[in-house]
């Protein structure tokens, strides 16, 4: 982690966090001091990812989450909230794809 911690102490959730942007967002976070919570439907990864920012000296956990899923949203917020005392920040990498296959000629 870098020595510019200017979000040390924010509690911070971010969904789609496994790969991509959402990882690259995690990455930037912890560095900038960040407790995070990364969320994904891909909890394999996001646990990997967490497991690379801890390895580092970051605060990181990794929770599941189905966006296309109200019951799956609640819980994870629910016990992010718990587990991080609060939230300060989310940061949302992530959508419900399986509308695109509803409205499309294919």
């Amino acid at each position: 982690m870098s020595k510019d911690c200017r979000l040390h102490g924010k509690a911070i959730v971010v969904v789609g966090s496994a790969t991509g942007i959402g990882a690259a967002t995690v990455r930037r976070l912890a560095d900038e001091g960040a407790r995070l919570c990364l969320a994904d439907i891909n909890v394999q990864g996001a646990e990997a990812l967490a497991a690379e920012i801890s390895g580092q000296g970051g605060d990181a956990f990794a929770l599941a989450i189905d966006l296309a899923d109200e019951a799956s949203v609640s819980s994870a917020l629910g016990e992010a909230i718990d587990r991080l005392g609060g939230i300060s920040g989310a940061h949302i990498n992530a959508a419900d794809m399986g509308t695109l296959l509803d409205d499309s000629d294919a």
